[in-house]
């Protein structure tokens, strides 16, 4: 089973609902995207400071256990960030979707993933019962703010978090969830002013999707070639990401559609 068992770990993976959350904001609803880059920004701040105040050891920490997939087991150990993450982002759907496949889809990924974590040694039960509680929690949260004020008022939990983890931060994780949540506000701001569109056609969609996938990955890999490892390497990280995936992405393939669209009518 430990094969499966990483697999499913991975739909818990920050690489993997990012790429979802990217899919759903950049090719098929603009309003759920952002609803969802919010969600998993506060999220991440909330468990990173959590993570970093409760200092939970790990069950591999003690002699003799064994443990699979240590490289995403970075930090302490409560409470669990992949059950948290997929929690916030696969509930997340479902609050806003409304949908029977979505509500069953989040039914059966969010306890195989919190049991992956279990299996394969990285967690104890409580870590991700409550992990997952709390992304539950902070999906219909923000869901309920931005139907009551709308978006706008739940920004300012943005800054917070993020002050927050800048003075009792301690983790790599909770540095990076600092700069994820400063780079989304001006980059949810610039896509204001862009106002994108859904592409007209699925192909349209896969090259806005893989063009933007690209573009997030040399934001996360080349920092790392040019800056030296610690808080502000990882905070000047998540924050070129979120401002590249929120507004700059969108920016670019909205010129470079309105420019192929000229130079076709120009034919």
């Amino acid at each position: 089973m430990d094969i499966f068992m990483e697999a499913v770990t991975m739909m818990g993976e920050q690489m993997v609902l990012a790429a979802m959350v990217c899919l759903i904001y950049w090719c098929v609803d603009k309003n759920m995207g952002r609803y969802l880059l919010v969600s998993l920004c506060v999220s991440l701040c909330l468990n990173g400071l959590m993570k970093d105040v409760v200092r939970a050891p790990r069950p591999f920490w003690e002699p003799g256990v064994s443990a699979k997939r240590l490289e995403t087991a970075t930090g302490y150990s409560f409470p669990s960030g992949h059950s948290q993450s997929a929690a916030t982002a696969w509930s997340g759907v479902a609050i806003w979707t409304k949908r029977g496949w979505a509500w069953a889809l989040a039914g059966v990924l969010l306890p195989a993933i919190g049991f992956s974590r279990l299996y394969l040694g990285l967690h104890y039960p409580a870590d991700v019962v409550f992990g997952l509680l709390l992304g539950v929690f902070v999906s219909l949260a923000v869901r309920w703010i931005i139907t009551r004020w709308g978006l706008c008022a739940v920004l300012p939990l943005l800054p917070a978090l993020a002050a927050a983890c800048l003075l009792l931060g301690k983790m790599e994780d909770t540095f990076s969830a600092a700069g994820l949540s400063v780079g989304l506000l001006p980059g949810l701001w610039l896509e204001s002013r862009v106002r994108f569109a859904p592409p007209r056609s699925a192909p349209a969609g896969l090259l806005r999707l893989l063009g933007g996938l690209v573009c997030v990955g040399a934001c996360y890999f080349i920092p790392r070639l040019l800056l030296e490892r610690g808080a502000p390497m990882l905070m000047a990280r998540g924050a070129l990401i979120a401002f590249v995936a929120a507004g700059g992405y969108p920016l670019l393939f909205t010129r470079l559609e309105a420019a192929t669209d000229q130079q076709k009518r120009g034919r």
